[in-house]
C-alpha cells in the first residue's frame, strides 16, 4: 500500500521534491525531465525560459515556482487566458483576477489575505510604472510567470511586454522571473538576453505525438461556395471513423461566429450521431464556460468555435481543425492572414496529456496515442502556411514602434535622468539598437513639454507626460485633444455627447486601424449619420473640406457606429424615424476600439475639468465604461443600475427621471402609472407608422410596480466587490495536481 503525504504548497523544499518525485514515478506519472530541469534551475533562484512544445506541462512548471514563492502574480495577455488561469491555480492557491472582467478587483489588489494575482499584460504594467503602487505591492512579490513570452515580437503588446521585464529587473531584483511559451524562433538569442536558463524541447518531445496535415483545395469567391468546401472536408474527415465508439472529439476553429453556427448547424444535420455545439464571443461567459466542460468531460463530439479559444485556454482535443487561415478584420473591412502564433497555438490544442483519446498508433505492439492537426488552405496560401508550421517567427523588440509611449512610462516609472533612459534603450532585445531615434523621440517629447529636463540630464515629468503614462494613449493624440478643447471654448452652439465623442476621436490613433469599404460599411455610416453632425465636425475640425477630411469623417463614423452598435440596436431600432441597422456580429475588433475609445476619453476628462462641456464629457465617460457602452447622457446613471435595461432607462427618463437618487425618491405606484402613459403613447405612434407601411418594429412594453420596487432596491444597496471564490477553500497537493 502507497502512503501518500499531503501537505501545503509553502513548505515545498528540496528533499520533499525528490519524495514526491519517487512517489509518482510509483503511481506511473514520473514529472518529465524537461520538468525536473526547470524545476532545478528555479531552486537555483534563476530566472527560467521554457520553450516547450504545447501540452508538454508548462502550467506545472509555474505552479511549481507559485507553490514555493511566498506571493506570486500570473501574467496573461488575454482576459479570456486570465480566467483560465485564475481557474488552473485558483484549486491550489487563493488567487485574485485583475483584468477587464475583474475591474472592480484593482481597489482590493493590495490585499495581504491572497497568495497570488492573474493579471493581464496591461495591468501589471500600470502597477509597475506607479511608484506609490509599486512599492505597495511588489516587496511583498518573490514570483512572476509570464505567460505567452512570445507575444514580446507583438507589435501592439511587445513593448508594454518587454518593458515589464526590464523594470522588474531595475526595481525589484528580489523578484524571480519564469517565462513560458512554445513557439519562439531563436530562444538561444531571447535567454542570452534576457539572462534566463533555456529550458528547450522540439516537436520530437512532445509527450503525445502530433501528426500536421495541410488540406489543400481551390479558391472560392462565394461564402456559400466556402461552407460547401468545409463541408465537403469534414465529410471525408468524419468518414474515416465510421463507428460512433470510435469518434474522436474535434475542435474546429472558423474564420467567423456566423461561419461557426452555420457549420455546427450543417454537421447536426447531416449526422445525427454526432453531438456539435459552438464557442464564440456572442454567448455569455456562463454558456461558453459550459460548453467547454462539456467538450472537455467528452459530451461533445465536435466544437466550433473562433481562434479565442485557442490562446492558451485548456480546451483539448485528438483532432484539431483550421477551417481557414484568413480573418475578417471589420475595422479594415477585410481579410487578414492569421499570425503565426496563433496557428501554432490552434494546432497545439490537439495531442494533449490527460485526454481520453480515441486516437491510438501502434508501436512494438503496444496502443500509443497521437493527435492530429489539420490546416484547410486555398493551394496560393500552401507555402506560406507549410513555413509558418515548420519555421517559428523569430522573436525581436518592437519598443522603437512605439518609443514616445515607452519613454513616458519609464519616466513616469522613476527613472529621472536621461543617460539611465538610454542605458534601458540599450537594453532591448534588438542586435544594435539605434540610438538616432531613441535622441529624435526623446528631443520631441521635450519640445512640446511632456518633461522638463536641467542642463545635467534630470528630467521630471509633466502632466500631460502622467497623462499618456497612466491611459496607455499616444503622445500626439494629448496634443490633439488640447487643440480640440481650446476651439471647443470659443464655440458657441451646444454639443451633443455623440458629436463630443466624434470630435475626440478624430485623432489618429483612433483611426489608424479603420479602413473605408463602400460596399461592406454602408450599414455602418447610416447608423451614425443621425448623431454625428458632420457641418460641427467640419467647422471645429478643419477649414477645407477637402477629400482627406471627408475620409477622416466617414472613418469616425464608422468608429462610432462599431463602438456604440449594441446600444443603437437596444434602444433606437424602436425608433421608426431612425432607421439603425443591424451590422452583423462585429466580434473581437470592436472590443478593442471600445477599450481605446474609453481611454482617451478617461485622458481627456483628466486632462482638466473646468471646461465649458466638462458635465457632458463626464457623463460620456461614465457611459462609455458601461457594458454596453451609451452615449446619451439623460440615462447613463440609470442604466448602471444592475436591473435596469437600456429601453427601461429610456421609459423612465422620458418620465422627468435623470438621476439615480430622483429614481429612488419615486413613488414606485404613480411612477408605474406615468410610464404606463408614456408608452401607450408610443405604441399608438408606432400603430399609426405601421399602418402607412412602415416597417414592423416591436411595441414597447411597460414597467410594473414590482419591478419598479425591485430597481429601487438593487439601486438602493451598496455595491462592493465580491470576495474571491478560492478564499478558505482546502488546499490540493502536487499530487492531486498530477
Amino acid at each position: 500500500m502507497l502512503f501518500v503525504f499531503f501537505f501545503y504548497y509553502k513548505h515545498w523544499n528540496e528533499d520533499l521534491f525528490c519524495m514526491i518525485t519517487f512517489d509518482l514515478k510509483k503511481l506511473n506519472f514520473p514529472i518529465r525531465r524537461k520538468q525536473q530541469i526547470a524545476f532545478t534551475a528555479l531552486d537555483n533562484q534563476k530566472w527560467v525560459l521554457t520553450v516547450l512544445p504545447t501540452g508538454y506541462g508548462k502550467t506545472l512548471i509555474g505552479m511549481y515556482l507559485a507553490g514555493k514563492a511566498g506571493k506570486f502574480i500570473i501574467v496573461a495577455p488575454l482576459k479570456a487566458l486570465v480566467e483560465e488561469q485564475k481557474k488552473s491555480f485558483g484549486e491550489y492557491f487563493d488567487v485574485l483576477a485583475v483584468s477587464g472582467d475583474y475591474r472592480q478587483n484593482k481597489k482590493i489588489v493590495f490585499d495581504p489575505g491572497y497568495d497570488g494575482y492573474c493579471m493581464t499584460y496591461e495591468m501589471v504594467f500600470q502597477l509597475i510604472i506607479n511608484p506609490k503602487q509599486r512599492t505597495r505591492l511588489f516587496p511583498d512579490i518573490s514570483a512572476v510567470i509570464i505567460d505567452e513570452a512570445h507575444l514580446i515580437g507583438d507589435r501592439s503588446r511587445g513593448p508594454i511586454l518587454e518593458s515589464t521585464i526590464y523594470l522588474l529587473e531595475k526595481f525589484c531584483p528580489h523578484i524571480q522571473m519564469l517565462l513560458l511559451s512554445a513557439t519562439v524562433g531563436n530562444p538561444q538569442k531571447f535567454a542570452t538576453h534576457f539572462n534566463t536558463e533555456l529550458i528547450l524541447a522540439n516537436e520530437n518531445e512532445r509527450p503525445v505525438r502530433l501528426q500536421q496535415e495541410i488540406w489543400d483545395h481551390a479558391r472560392y469567391s462565394k461564402h456559400n461556395e466556402k461552407i460547401d468546401v468545409i463541408l465537403n472536408n469534414l465529410h471525408m474527415l468524419i468518414e474515416e471513423y465510421p463507428k460512433n465508439d470510435t469518434m474522436p472529439n474535434m475542435l474546429i476553429f472558423c474564420g467567423s461566429r456566423g461561419e461557426s453556427e452555420k457549420l455546427c448547424a450543417s454537421i447536426s444535420e447531416l449526422y445525427p450521431h454526432i453531438t456539435a455545439d459552438f464557442h464564440h464571443a456572442g454567448r455569455t461567459r456562463e454558456q461558453r464556460v459550459a460548453i467547454e466542460d462539456k467538450f472537455r468531460n467528452g459530451d461533445l463530439n465536435m466544437l466550433f468555435c473562433t481562434p479565442t479559444l485557442a490562446m492558451g485556454i485548456n480546451v483539448p482535443a485528438d483532432i484539431c481543425v483550421i477551417t481557414s487561415v484568413m480573418r475578417f478584420n471589420r475595422l479594415l473591412s477585410q481579410k487578414e492572414l492569421l499570425k503565426a502564433s496563433e496557428l501554432i497555438q490552434m494546432l497545439g490544442r490537439a495531442g494533449r496529456v490527460g485526454v481520453k483519446t480515441k486516437l491510438f498508433e501502434i508501436q512494438g505492439g503496444k496502443k500509443i496515442p497521437y493527435g492530429r492537426a489539420i490546416v484547410f488552405v486555398e493551394f496560393d496560401k500552401y507555402t506560406q502556411i507549410k513555413e509558418m508550421m515548420e519555421h517559428p517567427i523569430e522573436v525581436t523588440s518592437q519598443i522603437p514602434t512605439k518609443l514616445k509611449y515607452i519613454l513616458l512610462t519609464w519616466i513616469s516609472s522613476g527613472i529621472h535622468h536621461r543617460k539611465d533612459l538610454e542605458n534601458l534603450y540599450r537594453r532591448i532585445f534588438i542586435e544594435h539598437p539605434d540610438l538616432g531615434i531613441f535622441h529624435t523621440e526623446l528631443e520631441w517629447l521635450k519640445k512640446y513639454k511632456f518633461f522638463t529636463m536641467d542642463k545635467n540630464g534630470n528630467i521630471s515629468l509633466r502632466h500631460i507626460g502622467q497623462i499618456v503614462a497612466r491611459f496607455a494613449i499616444h503622445p500626439r493624440t494629448v496634443l490633439f485633444i488640447q487643440r480640440i478643447k481650446a476651439k471647443l471654448n470659443s464655440y458657441e452652439a451646444n454639443i451633443t455627447p455623440a458629436q463630443l465623442f466624434a470630435l475626440f476621436m478624430s485623432c489618429d490613433e483612433f483611426v489608424q486601424n479603420i479602413r473605408i469599404n463602400e460596399d461592406m460599411d454602408k450599414d455602418a455610416l447610416s447608423n451614425a449619420k443621425y448623431f454625428v453632425n458632420s457641418t460641427i465636425l467640419h467647422e471645429i475640425l478643419y477649414s477645407n473640406a477637402d477629400k482627406w477630411y471627408l475620409k477622416r469623417m466617414a472613418q469616425v463614423k464608422k468608429g462610432f457606429a462599431l463602438t456604440f452598435d449594441s446600444y443603437l440596436q437596444q434602444r433606437y431600432k424602436l425608433d421608426p424615424y431612425k432607421k439603425i441597422r443591424y451590422l452583423g456580429k462585429i466580434g473581437g475588433d470592436a472590443y478593442l476600439l471600445r477599450e481605446q475609445a474609453r481611454r482617451i476619453i478617461a485622458a481627456t476628462v483628466a486632462l482638466g475639468r473646468n471646461w465649458r462641456y466638462g458635465k457632458v464629457l463626464n457623463a460620456l465617460k461614465n457611459g462609455i465604461e458601461l457594458s454596453p457602452p451609451i452615449f446619451d447622457s439623460d440615462i447613463v446613471e440609470l442604466v448602471a443600475i444592475d436591473t435596469i435595461g437600456v429601453k427601461s432607462a429610456v421609459l423612465i427618463s422620458e418620465s422627468g427621471i435623470k438621476d439615480k437618487k430622483t429614481f429612488l425618491d419615486a413613488n414606485p405606484h404613480y411612477l408605474a402609472q406615468k410610464l404606463t402613459r408614456i408608452k401607450e403613447k408610443k405604441n399608438a405612434d408606432l400603430r399609426k407608422y405601421h399602418a402607412q407601411g412602415g416597417k414592423k418594429i416591436p411595441l414597447w412594453r411597460g414597467i410594473s410596480e414590482k419591478t419598479l420596487e425591485k430597481m429601487q432596491n438593487e439601486a438602493a444597496k451598496n455595491k462592493t466587490p465580491k470576495n474571491n471564490k478560492n478564499k478558505g477553500k482546502p488546499k490540493k497537493t502536487l499530487l492531486d495536481l498530477v
